[in-house]
């Protein structure tokens, strides 16, 4: 997990390599002055710049330019190229790729909680992350019935009191990393996809449609991402 800091005036110019079963996490804090902010716009695609405008708060606003004018700059890094030459193709679903792929055959994939983001950058094979604010204002029980696997449900319930928080957050941030690594997001019913509930534990996928052969197919883990969040990582195959 390697922290980066956006520059506007002085772009790092170093580039990175990847090689197989591999994976770089980057983490960004996304408070930056006001003058970064728009200075970063300009990096962004005018369809990119077209849905920062259509956020109705700044703060929302800023922390999309912030998130993607980095996920631009690290691309370009992996790519060796130019960040405004950088054109994403997106699933039905919303996940991005590259439009025009290249030998490195680069996968990514970002996810953004309040002020932090996280990227994930891998070699060919399926990668998703995600990074969630942990935060007390739910009905964790309700939700976890609704919309967990009942083992899930079942075993957060059998968490001590005070750690069911931390662990209803850590499945959700393991399934959501999954379900972005998948390309389906929220369209693929969270239960389908069973996780270890325990955060003191290692991240575990038990199993994929009642199928724990499919599960083996995959690589879950946690990281240590900023205090007060939780974040997790998904790829197809292994992880070295």
């Amino acid at each position: 997990l390697m922290n980066i800091n956006f520059s506007s005036k002085h772009p790092d110019p170093t580039t990175f390599v990847l090689s197989p079963n591999t994976v770089h996490v980057w983490q960004a804090d996304l408070h930056w002055e006001h003058a970064v902010y728009e200075a970063a716009y300009t990096l962004l695609s005018i369809e990119e710049q077209q849905r920062a405008d259509r956020f109705i708060f700044p703060h929302d606003r800023q922390r999309f330019i912030a998130a993607h004018a980095v996920l631009r700059q690290l691309l370009a890094r992996y790519l060796h190229c130019e960040h405004q030459t950088i054109q994403y193709d997106t699933n039905a679903h919303g996940k991005p790729s590259l439009a025009s792929p290249t030998d490195m055959k680069l996968e990514f994939n970002m996810s953004h909680s309040h002020t932090w983001s996280l990227y994930a950058m891998t070699f060919q094979d399926p990668i998703g992350i995600d990074i969630e604010q942990i935060r007390d204002n739910i009905e964790l029980n309700n939700i976890a019935q609704r919309f967990f696997a009942a083992a899930e449900s079942d075993a957060l319930q059998q968490l001590p009191h005070d750690e069911q928080l931390t662990g209803f957050f850590h499945v959700w941030a393991c399934k959501e990393a999954f379900l972005k690594a998948l390309g389906l997001g929220l369209t693929y019913p969270l239960a389908h996809a069973v996780v270890s509930v325990d955060p003191k534990k290692p991240a575990q996928l038990i199993s994929i449609e009642h199928d724990s052969t499919l599960a083996q197919a995959w690589s879950l883990h946690t990281l240590s991402a900023a205090q007060g969040y939780t974040a997790a990582i998904a790829k197809k195959g292994t992880i070295e």
